[in-house]
């Protein structure tokens, strides 16, 4: 992969974003033996994709209790269930998260971002385009976090090689 990002670079003017999911499988998971093996190598991850390998461009947040399965639309309907009985129901649904990636996307794109004003609070218009990009993005993150329910995650616009 290291090559391949290096053949790769970035499309200047395109805008990336990332989200990374966590997951710790139980006793007899599918996930078991492949998250301890990402685990040991490169931390937290969704028992395929490891938490820092999914950072690329503005990190959006991470989800919790997610696994890679779950991420790509295959749900075990029986694991919600299970999870449901035993009082640890998992939010995550993943058509209602790709709609709010797709909002994003199409807010960004449109510049229709929100909770962004012409002037700051005190009048002042010298808000730098680089500022008002930041506050933008920044507010699009915690809108899609708070979403799923998951408050703020920290912000991270590290490169790290793709998955």
């Amino acid at each position: 992969m290291r090559r391949f990002n290096e053949d790769t670079p970035d499309v200047p003017g395109v805008k990336y974003y990332s989200w990374g999911a966590v997951y710790e499988p139980g006793l007899i998971d599918t996930w078991k033996w492949s998250h301890s093996v990402i685990l040991e190598k490169e931390g937290p991850n969704d028992g395929l994709v490891s938490l820092e390998s999914a950072k690329w461009g503005t990190y959006l947040g991470t989800l919790e209790g997610v696994n890679h399965l779950d991420l790509v639309g295959w749900v075990n309907t029986a694991r919600y269930k299970w999870a449901e009985i035993m009082g640890r129901e998992i939010k995550y649904k993943p058509a209602t998260f790709y709609l709010g990636v797709a909002d994003h996307i199409a807010r960004v794109a449109e510049g229709q971002a929100t909770g962004l004003e012409e002037e700051s609070e005190h009048g002042d218009a010298r808000v730098s385009e680089e500022e008002r990009e930041e506050i933008r993005e920044e507010g699009e993150r915690v809108e899609m976090a708070e979403s799923l329910g998951k408050g703020e995650s920290p912000r991270d616009d590290s490169r790290t090689p793709k998955p």
